[in-house]
């Protein structure tokens, strides 16, 4: 999935990865982003639950695998 950060025209690529549970509380997924920083190629990877208004809420980030 794609996204363009409307103020500065910078893109993020998101790739979702397999659901996953966080304590059986909501369902999660592990996912990964990769964004040009400052002319550089970054890769982040973490964590997103499902909130209960359907939103999803990043609960854990980290460096590559």
């Amino acid at each position: 999935m794609r996204w363009v950060n409307p103020d500065t025209g910078g893109a993020d690529a998101v790739t979702p990865f397999e659901p996953t549970s966080v304590q059986m509380v909501a369902p999660c997924r592990e996912f990964q982003v990769r964004a040009n920083v400052g002319g550089r190629d970054e890769e982040v990877y973490g964590t997103a639950c499902r909130e209960a208004d359907g939103s999803w809420r990043v609960i854990d980030t980290h460096g590559p695998r």
